[in-house]
């Protein structure tokens, strides 16, 4: 169906199409270089001519399928045995490929693995089911791949060089650029050479004129040639007339549009596996995977497919029998702008009835179809996909501002995506403001963007050193898609007269969106995963959502049939958000997809603890949404009935641990809404949420939940959730210690309770650790003295004989120099961190980076600036330069801080931050010390 297909959106299209093929680096590298040497051969001996002439008087192997049935009635009629051509089709041990019988790697390689282990001696096996077929097959292999190559008689070769150049190229130029080779006395075979690279596109532009002159078969054979002797043109609008490329494109897409293997099929992955990258490990015979994908739509199958080509690494591998596609889609991009841009190329991509096509020309466009990106907006199956290939592309970093350091170029590259990305986006929302309706089928395809736009936010799985810089532009590109939608005015009115004010399209658009959501939060299939997946980017852009219709709006922007539509499309959604939280706390099984049969499977319910960014959810006002739809006391005792711990097991052990982990997860949502509500209760109370109600219920689970839970008692019910030894983390940079979160929440507890959770909590506690934390996070001085005063009855040796890991220890240093009142804890637990990795007579470099920081911390507290000054950085042996370059900045930074501050020096402390400054011109905090010192010279 189409989509965008303004005008205005036109002009826009072909203009955002120029500038992603500029900024793309894909192909563009291999395009642009060019053997000068080569072009100047061409040009002097008509090199590309003699080439194409050459490939024409070729001889190949006759490789179609009469060929092939011939060789099977001969078998059949030899063995007594009926064999059909069907029969080799269905075991797809053979593909077809433009009208050649070809053989998959698998098949290939087991062939060659068979010449091979004769020639040692051995034998392999033929799988019984598959014995007569193998038998016949190789019979084929033999006559039509087995040592075969294309050769051409040495007496034409000759001539043909002789007769169409001067006297000075002989065909030993042609030998000793790799062109060919001498087979035998009388022939010639051809090979791959860098002549075919440079000057591919002049060759076969000859080849086509040649063959259209001389050939009434130049249809079948031309691009038969030119993939066989490995001629990959990729721009022959350069050399050819607009009549032949249009030829050409209407004769690459009736050889796609008719070629059988590219059609639907359930065993598509059979296909894929006999033809995969990695045939070595691969045995014909052996069980493949009940892999099966989603045809329901193009989005659907593409979605399906990039999900499951996480777990099977076939279905992204280059496909050889397929190969010849990608030269046939060049040609099709090349001579595909007119009348109306790409319009064959899209047709090719909403063909569901060759979904094997449309993975290979998706999967080809960001590097060799980048400009087709923004057309995808034209359809209204492919647009969404146009929003997931932005990140694909590989923008050429050079061509971007800002882009000098490896970080620079990181962000500069992610904030073009970034800009192209929205810019598409804007143009979404254009074209859905001029909509006079807007149904459930045109909102899909926003939520599904949006979808994809959040997930991506919500997911830990960008690779490399630089995933918190790409995770932050996605975080932006979030939010501000958000702005976009939540700001945009309707431009075709509804109705008449014409509203006073232009209403706001997300009023229509996300009470359609609601459905597509409501399906996905309740879609709990597992894919392999044995946890329990909480689906954070959908629910957290659920939670956006119902904000946004619940905004504020005036009777003269919306009527009030649609408000009442709000109204209930927002209670739809948190009655959605509040099943899919209640399922993740109370499941015991999840289905799952098991490849090794069609069906699902059920296995034990398993949770992460610590899920990737949880923290930014909006925990407070989806609770206050749940008490105001009367959900949140339900949604409380439906998490207690949950809880099961077995007395019969240890607390560290898995059911408990699983049961503990929930806990966590439970209790850090419930402090951070705690928080957050608090922090807006002005604005919270204005939209008329009952914002003391739940704060007060808050308050009841922080009080209950964290002392029932601060200790290890199975047997009466109790598991110490603020014990994280067994808890094991992944990267997440919104990761917040549970026990940090909780003296946090304890800010806005009135002072009495806050004291007695206080006592409660830490009564004969040697928790070190947790009370320093907490004196560094509450406010009260009050309290703050109640814990220093339980710090003070703390033996520091049965703290630290009570660790079980030197984490724990490095995590209370960590508090302790933070402390203004306890810092002088930080010299024991250096001692015992030193003395641990002494009896394993390795002390790690980033441990000993750890304590070297923290003695310079140490030292300008104790106010020795001789012990600051002689503490030695430590050196990496194996590097090439083995002081830290960082460490020696940062002795410097204390030594000047120690100036500034201890000694009031302000001349020296001002002169060492301008050395410091020099060192690293952007450094921030540099400067500003530097200001600091220099400002209280001035005043002195």
């Amino acid at each position: 169906m189409k989509f965008l297909n303004s005008f205005s959106a036109e002009t826009k299209l072909n203009s955002l199409s120029i500038r992603i093929a500029s900024l793309a680096h894909g192909n563009n590298a291999y395009k642009s270089y060019v053997d000068q040497k080569i072009i100047g051969d061409n040009l002097k001996y008509n090199l590309s001519l003699i080439i194409s002439k050459i490939i024409l008087n070729l001889q190949y192997t006759d490789r179609t399928k009469s060929t092939f049935i011939a060789i099977i009635e001969k078998y059949n009629q030899t063995n007594k045995t009926a064999l059909t051509y069907e029969d080799f089709e269905k075991s797809h041990l053979i593909r077809t490929s433009m009208g050649d019988i070809v053989l998959p790697s698998v098949v290939r390689y087991f062939f060659w693995n068979i010449d091979d282990e004769k020639s040692n001696g051995k034998g392999i096996k033929t799988p019984k089911q598959f014995y007569d077929l193998i038998a016949c097959l190789r019979i084929y292999y033999d006559k039509c791949f087995k040592n075969v190559s294309l050769s051409i008689d040495a007496k034409k070769f000759k001539g043909i060089v002789e007769g169409n150049s001067n006297k000075k190229l002989t065909i030993k130029y042609f030998i000793q650029r790799g062109l060919l080779f001498q087979k035998d006395a009388a022939t010639f075979s051809w090979k791959s050479s860098e002549l075919l690279r440079h000057l591919r596109n002049e060759i076969a532009s000859t080849l086509w004129i040649l063959l259209k002159e001389n050939d009434p078969d130049y249809r079948e054979k031309y691009f038969k040639l030119l993939i066989m002797t490995g001629v990959w043109a990729d721009n022959l609008n350069r050399f050819l007339t607009p009549q032949d490329g249009k030829e050409l494109r209407d004769l690459a897409l009736n050889i796609l549009q008719t070629e059988r293997d590219f059609e639907k099929s359930e065993t598509e992955f059979t296909k894929i596996w006999f033809d995969s990258e990695s045939y070595r490990g691969k045995k014909i015979g052996q069980k493949i995977p009940a892999v099966h994908f989603n045809y329901d739509s193009v989005h659907n199958f593409v979605e399906s497919t990039s999900l499951l080509g996480r777990f099977f690494q076939e279905i992204n591998d280059h496909q050889k029998t397929r190969s010849y596609s990608s030269l046939l889609l060049q040609i099709i991009m090349d001579f595909d702008k007119h009348p109306k841009p790409y319009e064959n190329a899209l047709r090719l991509l909403t063909d569901m009835e060759k979904p094997a096509l449309i993975w290979t020309f998706y999967s080809e466009i960001p590097r060799a179809f980048p400009m087709l990106i923004p057309y995808l907006l034209t359809h209204q199956d492919l647009a969404a996909l146009a929003f997931s290939l932005i990140d694909k592309i590989e923008l050429d970093p050079e061509l971007l501002e800002n882009s000098y350091k490896h970080d620079d170029r990181t962000k500069a590259v992610w904030d073009a995506k970034n800009h192209l990305w929205l810019e598409m986006f804007d143009m979404m929302l254009e074209h859905y403001s001029a909509l006079h309706s807007i149904d459930q089928k045109q909102a899909e395809v926003l939520s599904i963007i949006m979808k994809d736009c959040s997930n991506k936010l919500f997911a830990n799985n960008t690779t490399g050193t630089n995933e918190a810089i790409v995770h932050s532009m996605y975080r932006v590109r979030y939010e501000k898609a958000l702005g976009k939608l939540s700001s945009k005015r309707i431009t075709s009115f509804r109705s008449y007269p014409q509203p006073l004010v232009l209403p706001r399209m997300m009023f229509y658009i996300i009470p359609q969106m609601r459905q597509f959501f409501i399906i996905e939060l309740g879609e709990t299939i597992q894919t392999q995963s044995p946890y329990v997946c909480f689906k954070s980017g959908v629910f957290d852009l659920c939670i956006e959502l119902v904000r946004l219709m619940n905004s504020r709006v005036s009777e003269i922007e919306i009527k009030a049939e649609q408000t009442a539509i709000l109204e209930e499309s927002s209670k739809d959604l948190i009655k959605a958000l509040y099943a899919h939280l209640t399922w993740f706390y109370t499941a015991k099984e999840i289905e799952r997809q098991d490849f090794d049969q069609p069906e699902t499977v059920k296995i034990t319910a398993h949770r992460q603890d610590n899920p990737f960014a949880f923290e930014i959810i909006d925990w407070g006002y989806l609770f206050l949404q749940f008490e105001k739809q009367d959900l949140l006391d339900l949604f409380k005792e439906n998490f207690e009935n949950a809880l099961t711990l077995n007395p019969q097991k240890e607390y560290y052990e898995d059911e408990n641990r699983e049961e503990k982990i929930k806990i966590r997860i439970f209790l850090t949502s419930v402090t951070i809404a705690y928080m957050a509500i608090n922090n807006k209760k002005n604005q919270f109370e204005l939209e008329g949420l009952p914002v003391s109600e739940v704060l007060r219920k808050l308050k009841e689970y922080i009080n209950v939940y964290f002392l029932r839970f601060s200790t290890n008692d199975i047997a009466n019910g109790r598991i110490d959730v603020l014990d994280d030894t067994f808890i094991f983390f992944k990267y997440n940079q919104y990761q917040h210690d549970l026990h940090d979160l909780l003296h946090q929440s304890l800010n806005h507890f009135e002072a009495s309770e806050r004291e007695d959770f206080i006592k409660q909590l830490y009564r004969n506690s040697v928790e070190l650790g947790k009370m320093l934390s907490a004196i560094n996070s509450i406010e009260s001085n009050h309290t703050r003295t109640i814990i220093s005063e339980l710090i003070d009855n703390i033996n520091i040796d049965n703290f630290i004989d009570s660790r079980r890991t030197v984490t724990e220890y490095e995590n209370a240093l960590i508090e302790a120099i933070n402390s203004d009142t306890h810092w002088e804890l930080a010299k024991p637990l250096i001692e015992k961190i030193k003395v641990h990795f002494e009896k394993k007579r390795h002390l790690p470099a980033e441990t000993e980076k750890f304590i070297f920081r923290i003695n310079l911390l140490l030292a300008f507290k104790e106010k020795d600036f001789a012990e600051l000054c002689k503490l030695e950085i430590p050196k990496n042996k194996y590097a090439i330069h083995p002081v830290d370059k960082n460490l020696q900045l940062e002795k410097k930074f204390y030594q000047a801080l120690f100036k500034l501050y201890n000694d009031k020096d302000y001349d020296n402390a001002a002169a060492l931050f301008r050395g410091l400054l020099s060192e690293d011109p952007k450094n921030v905090t540099y400067a500003y010390y530097l200001y600091h010192a220099e400002t209280l010279k001035s005043i002195k």
